[in-house]
């Protein structure tokens, strides 16, 4: 045992010290290590990663962009029957403390988690992985490269570059020996293609091994296609149909953000993942729409 581990540390030297630190916790050695003292803790039910992607093949998932950093906002939320709810960080004033919170809030829920992400920065596709979060969303995606580089970033050494951290929420703060061998299926990582560059690329990326799901931003797709705040407009509509039809086509499961009124035609089209909204929108949407009926019944003689 000791022979082995010491052994297996000292031919790990000339390597990149994460590579040597997954390759030191995997499999017999890991169990070496730490065996004595520890509890096991076994992994006999699917996540809600696996459950989810199951799940999708079986038909339209409705979920919320979540765009109000609050702990009680989420709290809330989590209640509500939604397949699924999307932490917003690329836009909100929001930090990874934030996020942590809200994780802990949805977790009484059974609805899988995800978070959009700021950027592509390893440290910070890092940091959201090790909360332990269910899925990840790499906004403005517009080549193959740009895809690998994200699936780079959710893999462990030698398949990636994220770095291994023992005493995470993802690893139940070191009690969970499973997770560092079943991270990958615990992972849905989505693709969000957002300009025309993505839709040029787009069977590239749909080939991108490790790509789960391929989403659809008509807001940002219009503005980059000279058509701000105009996602319907006929352009933008006739590109996403045809992109969502060659995502479908090259067996990718399909996402995009729609309204309610949009979401029978995208049904037929093959998109099994809705974003349906933001609480943010249907918060300003309920409390101005009480003002203005109060409004017009109580005050339009005066």
């Amino acid at each position: 045992g000791e022979a082995d581990i010491g052994k297996t540390a000292k031919s790990s030297i000339s390597e990149h010290p994460t590579t040597a630190l997954y390759k030191l916790l995997s499999h017999t050695n890991r169990d070496m290590i730490f065996k004595v003292g520890f509890r096991r803790v076994p992994r006999e039910m699917a996540s809600n990663a696996e459950s989810f992607k199951d799940l999708l093949m079986a038909g339209p998932r409705f979920g919320l962009n979540c765009a109000i950093p609050a702990l009680h906002t989420m709290e809330i939320l989590a209640k509500s029957p939604y397949d699924f709810f999307v932490i917003d960080a690329e836009h909100p004033a929001t930090s990874v403390s934030i996020i942590h919170t809200q994780l802990m809030a949805l977790a009484a829920s059974g609805a899988a988690s995800f978070i959009k992400l700021s950027s592509l920065d390893p440290s910070m596709v890092r940091r959201c992985l090790d909360l332990g979060v269910d899925g990840l969303m790499a906004a403005d995606i517009n080549t193959a490269e740009d895809a690998r580089q994200f699936v780079s970033r959710t893999r462990y050494p030698p398949r990636g570059i994220r770095g291994v951290a023992g005493a995470v929420r993802a690893t139940g703060y070191t009690r969970d020996r499973t997770y560092l061998e079943s991270a990958e299926q615990r992972l849905i990582r989505c693709v969000l293609i957002e300009s025309t560059s993505g839709l040029d690329q787009l069977e590239a990326i749909c080939a991108t091994e490790g790509v789960d799901v391929v989403f659809f931003g008509p807001a940002d797709l219009a503005a980059q296609m000279g058509q701000p705040g105009r996602p319907g407009a006929p352009a933008v509509a006739s590109a996403i149909e045809d992109g969502i039809k060659r995502a479908s086509k090259a067996g990718r499961p399909v996402g995009i953000v729609s309204g309610e009124a949009d979401i029978d035609r995208y049904v037929a089209l093959g998109v099994s993942m809705f974003v349906v909204g933001s609480e943010l929108t249907l918060f300003v949407q309920a409390v101005d729409g009480l003002a203005d009926r109060l409004r017009k019944k109580y005050r339009s003689a005066v």
